[in-house]
Parts: C-alpha cells; structure tokens; sequence
C-alpha cells in the first residue's frame, strides 16, 4: 500500500493532540496552601492558570469555560469556537514539602459524569442532580488538600 505524501500530511493535520494540566500546589510550613501557578498546555503552546477548586477564566486563547473540582480529580474546559466542553482526569499526583505540597497532572479524557440540567441544579428537592452526577473511573488520583500530613 503507498500513501501519498499529501495524504499524510492531511492526516497528520487533523490529528489533536490532547490538552493537559500541569497544577502546581504550593505550601507554607503553617499549612496555608494556593494553586495559581499551574500550567495549561494546548497544541499552540502553554500558558499560566488558576488551578484552584471552581470555575474561573483563563489567559488561554479562546477557552470560554475553565473548572476544577478537586474533590473529585476532575474538571472541563470549553473553548469559543466548540459546542461542546472537553474533561481532564487527575491522572498523575507527586507530594513535596513543604507537607500539603505537590504537583499533578490532569489529562484530557472522555468526559464520563453527566452534570445536572439547570433546572435539575437549581431545584435540590427533586433529587435529581444528586442521582445524576457520578464519578469518574479512571481511578482517581487521591488529592493533597493542602492541610500538613502527619
């Protein structure tokens, strides 16, 4: 079989390259603990975050939509110029010191959680989003909550 080399070239073209989170927690010895220093990397170069618990915007050319939940070592993240949102999983986490320290690393995946319909959010005495938001698989990563270990 012989490809053409215009082929290729379109092949290679299309293919996306995933985007990923490199969230730097950083800790004093009293246990007071922040996430702005962490990094985005997208296929058109890296750029600096807020990697802390919510949703916030970003210096990420285009990206509309940028949410961390800690909890559950899962977030998304949509850019303007896409209908749908993307989802990173806590895929890698290595503590430092000062305790509560450490870097992570949060790797674009299927998005695999429904979040709740507005109306299901804003209306807890039906039940529904409680039902309906699940977590993960993938096995998350156990999160540093920023408190000292001992």
């Amino acid at each position: 079989m012989r490809f053409e080399v215009a082929t290729l070239i379109a092949a290679l073209a299309t293919t996306s390259v995933a985007d990923l989170l490199w969230a730097v927690v950083e800790c004093d010895w009293n246990g007071n603990c922040n996430r702005v220093h962490s990094t985005f990397y997208t296929s058109y170069g890296s750029y600096n975050v807020d990697a802390s618990d919510g949703c916030r915007g970003t210096s990420v050319p285009g990206m509309t939509e940028f949410c961390l939940d800690w909890s559950r070592s899962r977030g998304h993240f949509k850019y303007s110029h896409q209908s749908f949102k993307r989802c990173l999983v806590m895929t890698g986490i290595t503590t430092l010191n000062p305790p509560g320290s450490s870097t992570s690393t949060w790797e674009e995946r299927a998005c695999t959680w429904r979040l709740p319909a507005p109306e299901e959010a804003s209306n807890p005495a039906n039940g529904t989003a409680e039902t309906t938001v699940s977590v993960v698989a993938e096995d998350p990563v156990p999160v540093a909550t920023g408190a000292p270990q001992q």
